[in-house]
């Protein structure tokens, strides 16, 4: 058993300069380590219109950095000029119809967006050998969709079913009743830094991000993070932190701000 830490919900923006995204990564994973040495993970969750993961190469790497392709996909190891060294593991995130996310974590699963029931979607993510976590966000767990989260949670076992909380979650606000309820009944809590696609938000990464033990292969991360975070043994600690009511506000803000923009310019 090993000790591993990892970012559940990471976004690379073409607006990120990627040098401050590795950098804060590794120095806000580190700062949470707890003194261990053990691998550190950056879980993608990229929207529809991105595609970093498939785009990455070598010559897009900040100076320094060095880039391994693994033989078990979809992972690479990313070596920092200080040789440090962390696992980028690829993953979809895909809006059902009801308007839930649902990550696809190690997996390259592509399905457009809004054309799918959420059930469906966290089928085919087994079927493409991913993980699949629901993911909280702001507003998106009320009324019809809350009912649609308890049709989940009913009819999906711990086992095959992760729940996402990010740093879009404030830190005084209270753990949403229906998370609560999902923990208590067995699920796994995974905990990621969700960055927003402006300039400067790639200091997020690894802020907030999730600590475990698990049988660890350097060779086969994929297979080994997918072990563990499907294993209802597995103890799963949340560590880190979500963003200030300030902070908040800001990034929300920030959000409503682009949506605008888009509308007027549309």
């Amino acid at each position: 058993m090993e000790p591993i830490l990892l970012d559940a919900h990471v976004h690379l923006y073409p607006q990120f300069d990627l040098k401050e995204a590795f950098t804060h990564a590794s120095q806000n994973l580190s700062a949470l380590s707890g003194g261990s040495a053990g691998p550190q993970l950056l879980l993608l969750t990229e929207r529809s219109d991105c595609r970093f993961f498939e785009n990455l190469a070598a010559d897009r790497l900040p100076a320094g950095y060095s880039l391994d392709r693994l033989a078990e996909e979809p992972a690479i190891k990313i070596t920092s000029p200080g040789q440090e060294t962390f696992f980028l593991i690829a993953g979809r995130q895909i809006v059902s119809r009801e308007s839930l996310e649902v990550c696809a974590l190690a997996c390259t699963l592509h399905l457009p967006d809004r054309q799918y029931a959420a059930a469906e979607i966290i089928d085919r993510v087994h079927q493409a050998g991913g993980v699949p976590a629901l993911n909280w966000a702001p507003g998106k767990w009320l009324f019809s969709r809350g009912k649609a989260v308890v049709a989940l949670l009913q009819r999906f076992k711990p086992d095959q079913l992760l729940i996402g909380d990010t740093t879009m979650r404030p830190a005084l606000w209270s753990t949403p009743c229906l998370m609560r309820s999902a923990h208590r009944s067995g699920f796994h809590i995974l905990a990621g830094s969700d960055p927003l696609p402006f300039s400067g938000e790639e200091k997020q990464i690894g802020r907030y991000a999730c600590r475990m033990q698990a049988v660890w292969q350097n060779d086969r991360p994929v297979a080994s993070l997918r072990a563990a975070l499907l294993n209802t043994d597995s103890v799963i600690e949340r560590v880190g932190r979500r963003s200030s009511n300030c902070e908040f506000i800001g990034r929300q803000w920030r959000i409503m701000r682009e949506q605008k923009t888009r509308g007027a310019e549309a």
